[in-house]
Formats: C-alpha cells, sequence, structure tokens
C-alpha cells in the first residue's frame, strides 16, 4: 500500500467520503505506542469485518496485523497507521535518541518532556492509498 499526505490530486483518484477519527484516542495510541510491542492503525473503509475508524493493531515485531492472520488480503481494509496519522512522531530508533539526549541533558522526566515541548502534534487531514483519498475529520 503506497501511503503519502496529499499535495497534487492525480486525475484517476477516488476521493472517498470522510473518515471520522477521534483525536483523544490516536493521541492515547501515540503516548502508549513507544513501550507497546504493537502500532495502532484505524479503518478507513468498511468491510464485512469492521466498521469505518475502528482501531486494530499491528505486530511491531512481525507487522502483521493482530487477530487478522488468517483473512485474505482483499478482505482487509485499507487502514491509517499513527504514523499515518501523525506525520512528525519519531520511528522507534529516533524516539529513543530524542528520550536519551534529553536524559544526558540532565531532563528528569524525559518522556513527558518530549510530548510537551518537542512534538508539533501535527495531524493528517487527508490519507491516499491506492488511488484513494480518505479525508480526515478529527473529533474530541
Amino acid at each position: 500500500m503506497r501511503r503519502q499526505l496529499l499535495q497534487i490530486v492525480p486525475d484517476n483518484i477516488e476521493i472517498s467520503s470522510s473518515v471520522i477519527l477521534k483525536w483523544s484516542e490516536i493521541l492515547e495510541g501515540a503516548f502508549d505506542y513507544y513501550s507497546s510491542d504493537y502500532l495502532p492503525a484505524w479503518t478507513l473503509n468498511a468491510t464485512k469485518l469492521n466498521k469505518i475508524g475502528e482501531k486494530i493493531f499491528i505486530w511491531k515485531k512481525n507487522k502483521q496485523w493482530v487477530s487478522w492472520e488468517n483473512i485474505c488480503a482483499e478482505a482487509l481494509p485499507d487502514i491509517a497507521t499513527l504514523f499515518d496519522l501523525l506525520p512528525d512522531l519519531p520511528q522507534d530508533e529516533d524516539y529513543w535518541n530524542i528520550i536519551d539526549e534529553l536524559i544526558k541533558s540532565g531532563i528528569r522526566n524525559s518522556g513527558d518532556h518530549f510530548w510537551e515541548n518537542i512534538f508539533s502534534y501535527k495531524q493528517a487531514n487527508e490519507i491516499f492509498i491506492d488511488n484513494k483519498i480518505y479525508r480526515i475529520t478529527w473529533v474530541a
């Protein structure tokens, strides 16, 4: 699946309806992510197995969807991962390097300092997947 933030819309793109996601749920996923074994993701379209906006989990170690192992690829919904929705969120290694630098500089609560003073909280408002645009509507 090819994903990117949108800047120019090609002619052959299908524009989907808006996907409603809870900002608080996405942030909770971000706050928990670095101490978890899973990458959270949210469904962008409905299938027989899910509704739009449902949270799913992907194993960090093998990139497999948790509890979706035996589902054929055609039945899987399009998803937006935490990194798709929060494009400035650092990958694991980068995050831990930032935390290590903060600790070395004498900041005691380095994790809190990262979330309160460093992270931008920039969110994606459109996601591009397989020639479809999903417009994100953020709610509290």
